[in-house]
């Protein structure tokens, strides 16, 4: 320990983004295992929003929780027994390490090493900090598990999202057809700019309706929802015979994380011999050779502009609880992000 001081966030209890406060610390030292990051950018995910309000599957640790999943920054101290990483190295952070302990977001961050990764000169900190949980997040569920392949369907939900963005983007690569759907009317052109082959404002017209429409009454192969309770039906209805579904959040559910059940439309299911799947980033980023696959593609999609961070406003660091209230205004179209 140091007479240095950093400023990070943190919460005492749950709550909107009015329990956010940013408090100035003494800068520790790393021990065995971790490095210290110099924070330069962070970004928000909707797991951040939930963490705090304490509707995420991950329980905070309170008073003076940490908070944050991704941020990318510049090496400046590393603990005893790591390997492969230097002082001075440019790392992005990964999910599943304890947040309420090592959360990212502030001026600097300790971080387990298993959990950051190098990312290359081409790429801003503020892309670097926008990569892990969408784009990754995508590549597990569509390419890794999905076996996506050129023409085929993708029904994507919550399309104007980081991830859902993301999705599109990857479709396109694939050579598969990116279907997205959204609430907002407003978001129609937007999603339309960011590669969606078809695009359904669910308040004006039938998602499975559409999706028959658009796909010749087939379905589509493969569907990306992070939505789940109240809408379950109309996916599986959207779906193609053997298509798979999967989920990878619960925001239809206003209660804590999974406490509101979904309704299984047997029924459907039965009868298209589709599959209902779970989904979540943190088998992935504890697998290294599948996570460095998984930033191999994504490095290469974006260095050939296959791909492109999506980034829908860049705040300043004091105005950090502002990012926050804007994720949850639902009115971004991609990343939100955080410079330090």
């Amino acid at each position: 320990m140091t007479d240095k001081k950093t400023r990070v966030f943190s919460f005492d209890r749950y709550g909107d983004a009015d329990v956010l406060r940013l408090d100035e610390a003494l800068l520790a030292e790393p021990e065995g295992g971790e490095v210290r990051i110099r924070v330069e950018a962070m970004s928000l995910n909707r797991a951040d929003a939930l963490f705090r309000r304490n509707t995420y599957f991950i329980d905070a640790t309170l008073p003076g929780s940490r908070i944050g999943m991704d941020a990318a920054g510049t090496v400046e101290a590393i603990g005893e027994d790591v390997e492969g990483i230097e002082i001075g190295d440019r790392v992005l952070t990964w999910v599943g390490f304890d947040v309420s302990k090592y959360g990212v977001h502030g001026e600097t961050a300790i971080v387990p090493a298993a959990f950051v990764s190098k990312y290359p000169e081409f790429l801003s900190p503020q892309e670097a900090a926008s990569i892990t949980a969408p784009y990754t997040t995508v590549w597990g569920a569509l390419v890794d598990q999905g076996k996506m392949r050129k023409g085929d369907h993708v029904l994507i939900t919550a399309a104007s999202s980081s991830v859902g963005i993301a999705a599109i983007q990857i479709a396109n690569a694939e050579g598969a057809i990116p279907i997205a759907a959204t609430r907002s009317a407003q978001k129609r052109q937007s999603l339309f700019d960011a590669g969606a082959a078809h695009v359904i404002v669910t308040t004006e017209e039938s998602l499975s309706g559409r999706v028959m429409e658009i796909t010749g009454g087939r379905g589509a192969q493969l569907v990306f929802d992070p939505i789940a309770v109240g809408i379950l039906g109309e996916l599986a209805a959207s779906a193609a015979p053997e298509g798979v579904i999967f989920l990878y959040g619960t925001l239809g559910d206003a209660g804590p994380l999974g406490s509101v059940p979904a309704e299984l439309p047997l029924g459907l299911l039965l009868g298209k011999q589709a599959t209902v799947r779970g989904y979540n980033n943190y088998a992935l980023s504890a697998d290294h050779e599948r996570r460095q696959k998984a930033l191999d593609y994504v490095f290469d999609g974006l260095e050939k502009g296959n791909l492109k961070v999506a980034i829908a406003r860049d705040f300043p660091f004091e105005q950090y609880a502002d990012a926050h209230r804007y994720l949850e205004s639902n009115e971004q179209v991609g990343r939100v992000v955080v410079t330090v």
